[in-house]
């Protein structure tokens, strides 16, 4: 009796054990069919602000165009036209000690020196004199060298000037001993240059050059010059303001001057002529033209006319 209790009673509990799994597993099954996830509400992302288009740069508005700068080539070649000159006429060069500009008109172009060959040949003695190999007062070929060096600057004396170069040794010696003067010669030149007693307009632009450059070394030299043909070749009718150290030259129908003109800043000149019957006039306005151009302004129509 007590058996059969005890196995009613088991039977009973597992049966309600039983009941309650199954209770607990559909309450489970319902739990999880009905779970939903938290809402989540999507972070929104940044609007981008639109980057601005560029706004297009203005063009600057076109100001006059600007006249060429005049050289004083240009002016040369324009004096030229004005006058109707022909380059095979009149041999130029020009050179500014200031700026070191140059301008030529057959720069290159041998022509006949005539007188103009004794600037560098009084350079030649007086170098010497300079250093003190030589005095004033010594004789050679039969003329003291003050007196030799004066004459032949000044007065363009052939006689003095024949002692001078003479002295040195033959004609072709005398030549050979000039070319440092005038800058050197090319090898293949140097015979024909010996032979001859034409220079080129860049020549003489170098001797002047190394006299104005230190004129200690060629005393004397520049103070003969400034004696030499007043009212003159660059000097002529004093169309001019500015003091002029010039050497002229002339021979069968050749006229040529060079010289240092002192304006503010000095620019040396050289105009080589041949058969041109107004000669001293075109000399003349170059050099107020080219000082005028030197010293930072151009002539007035006529300024330099001196005729």
């Amino acid at each position: 009796m007590s058996y059969c209790r005890k196995k009613g009673r088991g039977k009973a509990l597992t049966a309600l054990a039983l009941a309650l799994t199954l209770l607990t597993g559909c309450a489970g099954a319902t739990v999880r069919e009905t779970f939903s996830p938290p809402l989540v509400t999507p972070t929104a992302e940044p609007t981008a602000e639109p980057t601005p288009s560029p706004k297009p740069t203005p063009s600057p508005t076109p100001g006059p165009t600007p006249e060429p700068e005049i050289t004083a080539q240009d002016l040369i070649e324009q004096y030229f036209r004005d006058k109707k000159l022909r380059d095979d006429q009149i041999f130029v060069g020009y050179y500014n000690t200031g700026t070191g500009e140059e301008a030529y008109v057959n720069g290159d172009t041998y022509r006949e020196a005539a007188s103009m060959y004794k600037v560098a040949l009084c350079m030649y003695w007086t170098e010497k004199i300079g250093r003190g190999e030589l005095e004033w007062d010594q004789l050679m070929n039969g003329y003291r060298l003050n007196f030799s060096v004066e004459q032949t600057l000044v007065n363009s004396n052939n006689d003095t000037a024949g002692s001078l170069w003479s002295a040195i040794g033959s004609y072709k010696e005398y030549r050979r001993a000039m070319i440092p003067f005038y800058g050197g010669v090319p090898e293949e030149e140097e015979a024909a240059f010996c032979k001859s007693s034409a220079v080129t307009p860049r020549q003489m632009i170098h001797v002047l050059k190394m006299l104005y450059e230190d004129p200690d070394r060629y005393p004397r030299v520049l103070e003969f010059m400034l004696r030499a043909s007043p009212n003159q070749y660059l000097r002529y009718k004093e169309a001019q303001p500015w003091a002029v150290a010039q050497k002229y030259g002339y021979f069968e129908g050749v006229v040529n001057i060079c010289g240092i003109v002192y304006t503010e800043e000095p620019f040396l000149l050289v105009v080589m002529t041949k058969y041109v019957g107004k000669y001293q006039v075109y000399m003349s306005e170059l050099c107020r033209l080219l000082g005028d151009y030197t010293e930072g302004r151009l002539p007035e129509a006529g300024d330099a006319d001196t005729e």
